[in-house]
Order: C-alpha cells, then structure tokens, then sequence
C-alpha cells in the first residue's frame, strides 16, 4: 500500500546497483608494494588555493562542487562536514601527515583535519608511484552478511613537468576490474600496469600540485561511467514506453468501472501481524500497522481518482461512491494514508453493516499483506506493452460481462 513513483524507484534500483557503490580493495595497494613509514621529503612542503576568492557568491560552480568532491576525496570526509563556504584551502605535507585548513572569505580558519599514517592509512610505492591507502569498515549490506575491511587508494605520480598529481580510482579501468567489481563489489589487486592505465585517464585525476599552489582539475567522466548512463538512459527509455501503455489501460478500466465520477473507492483487505488488543492505525517504519477487524483481517478504504498513480490493483473490490461516503461518516473501517503519514485513529467496526453493505462487494479478496512482501500493480513495475494493454482490455471486458451477468 506504498505510493512510489515507478519511473522513479525502476531508475534508482538500477543507480544503486551501479554508480551508488565505491570502488574499494581487499588489500593497500599495490600489495607488491613497498611499504613506507613516512611522506618523501620531495613532497614535503605547504600548498595552497585561492580560487575560490572568485567563485564564492557562486556556490554551485563547478570548480567550487569539484573542490568539495576533491576535499571529500582526498580526506574521505562526508560533504556535510563543510558546510561554510571556503576562499582559501591549505595542505601541509610533513613527515608523517597531511593537514588540511579551509579558510573563509575574512581569512579566518574554520575547518581542520588531517590524515596521520598508521594502521588504517598506509603509504606504499611501486617505482615512481606513491599509493595512500585508506581503510574503512563496511556495514551488513545486501553485497555482505557482515562488517568487513575495505581499502580506497589515492595515487601520487609526477607528471612530465615534475609535478605531483593526484589521482582516485573512479571506476573500474578493463575488462579484469570491471568483471571483479561487478561480481564482488570490491577489487582485489592493482599491479604496475593498472596503475598506467588507471593514471592515464584523466577521469579519475582530482589535484595537479605546482610549486607553493594546488589546483582542481574539472569533473570528468571514465568510460565505465558514460557506459552506465547509455545503459541507465536505455531503461529510462524501456520504462516510459512501458508505462504508456499501462497508463492507456489504467484509465480505459478508470472509465468503465467508475465512469464520470472525480472518485473510486475499494475495499483493501490485510493481515495484521500485530496486537490484536490495538485498534489503532499506525505507522511502524514507514509501514501500515492495523488491528484485525474481522477474525485476522483489517479492511482499509481507499479512495483513487483517474490522475492518480496509476494502479491496477485499485480495480478489485470497487464499492459505490454513495457507500464509501456513509462508510467514512460512520468510521466503520481505516482509512488508507500516504506512507509518510502517521497518526492513530480508532474505528467503529460493525460487523451487521459490514456483512450486509460492504461483503457483496468483496468478490475477490485478494489479500494485500501489511508490510514486505505486498504486491503492487503499479506502472512501471514490470513489463507492458501493446500487446498486454490490448489482452488487458479483452480480459476487462470478460470481467466486466460476468459482473454484469451475475447483477442480473
């Protein structure tokens, strides 16, 4: 009894199995790499950006949001953690951290934070590569049963012009990574080679380091990523093709059911897994709870109008818009509500009313369950094209011609 935009829920279900997930490692990387105790002199030294002096009254630019997704990167920090807007960013590199201080526009310093290596932040090198690794405990997901150690590498390298550049892998980089990643959710190892490629692309490079300054480089795509959207785009398209056609059926039934009226009303029938003492209609994390009415059944009047979202369940047990409206004066069953919506309300359950008015109209009780597992009819959540929406009518019309047989 959930109301979710199908376009919406199908595009972010697909999302949240693809780009909602960071690429992380079992191991520091590279595992053949040295493992060093302490920054290299070479990069010691205090970097710093002013930018932002520019683009501060322009808080959605996009240097300023690549600066923040740099930061959040860089010092794996949440975004909310910078809140205030920033003109000035500091980093210290010295011989065991990086400290990083964000300054406002009154040159004040208002945010500090610093990454210190130790256990859970490993510097490792492979040739002229230099590798900070941070760990991090993953929580029970659908992708593991229990808390588990991932790692996330930001890479160093000197470019041509013997600048430092650094780089965070955005997404997987071949054939190898993207099967691991898509399969495990998590990458097991970066050789000399992954590292070139991985550098390479310029996607996955944040900060160009020069002399005393540090800049931002631009957002860019990876290939994996512009993969992802035409995929994501492909269903898009697929679902709002579907939804047509579902929507056309959805309001021809509108009209032979309910007809002119601005409303229909139906009897929605559950079981309630909960205290059968409480006659109250609540809301449990975001889920219905509701008393038995009758034995273990709690009934629910809906109401649905032809602009609703588009439900063909909402065309079982359909009761007379006269009915409905004595049944809401008397308070005899639950309203339905919006899953966002919470309050407690008592019924006045009839049983004689109910056997008499409403149980004729229940020809079908189908159970709806209160809770997971309940079923949708929505558009959008599955196949329906032309050839359902033109079945769909024959098997309305059917339907509609025993009823009308059984009335007389």
């Amino acid at each position: 009894m959930k109301n979710w935009s199908p376009l919406i829920l199908i595009t972010s279900l697909f999302l949240c199995t693809t780009s909602c997930k960071e690429v992380y490692f079992n191991n520091p990387q590279p595992k053949a790499g040295e493992t060093l105790n302490s920054f290299p002199e070479e990069m010691h030294g205090q970097f710093r950006n002013t930018q932002f002096n520019k683009v501060l009254s322009k808080k959605d630019s996009s240097a300023y949001g690549m600066a923040r997704v740099a930061i959040d990167k860089l010092f794996y920090l949440d975004s909310a953690s910078i809140q205030k807007d920033f003109s000035e960013i500091d980093l210290h590199v010295s011989n065991q951290k990086i400290d990083l201080s964000l300054k406002d526009k009154n040159n004040k310093t208002y945010f500090t934070s610093s990454l210190a290596l130790s256990n859970t932040l490993v510097l490792k090198k492979m040739e002229n590569y230099l590798v900070i690794n941070k760990m991090f405990t993953l929580g029970e997901s659908d992708y593991q049963e229990k808390p588990v150690d991932r790692w996330q590498p930001l890479i160093l390298k000197k470019n041509k012009k013997s600048q430092w550049e650094a780089y965070f892998v955005q997404s997987p980089w071949d054939k190898t990574s993207i099967k691991e990643y898509e399969e495990n959710s998590v990458i097991d190892e970066i050789d000399m080679e992954d590292l070139k490629t991985i550098t390479n692309a310029k996607s996955n490079l944040l900060i160009t380091f020069n002399n005393d300054m540090f800049l931002f480089e631009p957002a860019r795509q990876s290939a994996y990523e512009k993969n992802l959207k035409r995929q994501e785009d492909s269903i898009i398209k697929k679902v709002k093709q579907e939804m047509k056609y579902c929507v056309k059926l959805y309001k021809w039934v509108y009209n032979q059911y309910i007809g002119n009226q601005n409303s229909g009303y139906q009897i929605l029938i559950g079981e309630t897994f909960f205290n059968p003492e409480d006659s109250s209609y609540y809301n449990i994390n975001g889920s219905p709870s509701l008393s038995p009415l009758k034995g273990d059944k709690f009934y629910v009047l809906k109401e649905f109008t032809k602009d609703s979202d588009p439900d063909l369940c909402n065309f079982s047990n359909i009761i007379p818009f006269e009915l409905a409206q004595d049944i809401k004066k008397r308070n005899i069953l639950y309203p339905f509500i919006a899953e966002d919506e919470f309050y407690s309300q008592k019924v006045q359950f009839d049983n004689t009313y109910f056997t008499q008015k409403i149980a004729p109209f229940i020809i079908e009780p189908e159970i709806i369950y209160n809770g997971e597992g309940a079923e949708d009819c929505g558009c959008g959540m599955g196949p329906f094209n032309r050839s359902n929406y033109l079945e769909g009518k024959r098997e309305y019309k059917k339907a509609i011609k025993k009823k009308n047989k059984e009335k007389k």
